[in-house]
């Protein structure tokens, strides 16, 4: 939905203003939907077992400032979203199976981390 319709966050932001949950795992996205963005309510979002290599754009989670768990696990990630490590309500980071080479020293900025895989 988010991609495949062209969705933008602000058309996000419109129909799902209270959105909280959000599962894509499995669906072969290769890219983190630019419709998230617009999710101000989103807490928890899955977006595991895809084929994203990298993030399009420089923020995709620029306005989820409420989420609380982000699973990017077995993907093909080579870098992390630098956006990622602004998550100040960020404790759970899911990251396995993935092509990182290392991650950014500002995770370690996560105050409210407290699962990292």
């Amino acid at each position: 939905m988010l991609d495949e319709m062209g969705a933008s966050a602000e058309l996000c932001a419109q129909r799902l203003p209270a959105l909280r949950v959000l599962r894509l795992a499995h669906n072969r996205l290769k890219f983190i939907p630019a419709g998230v963005a617009g999710l101000a309510a989103l807490r928890d979002l899955d977006l595991s077992s895809n084929l994203i290599a990298h993030a399009q754009g420089e923020e995709p989670l620029r306005g989820t400032p409420l989420l609380e768990t982000l699973s990017l696990a077995d993907n093909q990630l080579l870098g992390l979203p630098a956006d990622v490590c602004s998550l100040r309500c960020l404790t759970s980071l899911e990251l396995q199976a993935n092509r990182l080479p290392s991650l950014p020293a500002e995770v370690s900025e996560l105050a409210a981390l407290r699962t990292l895989h």
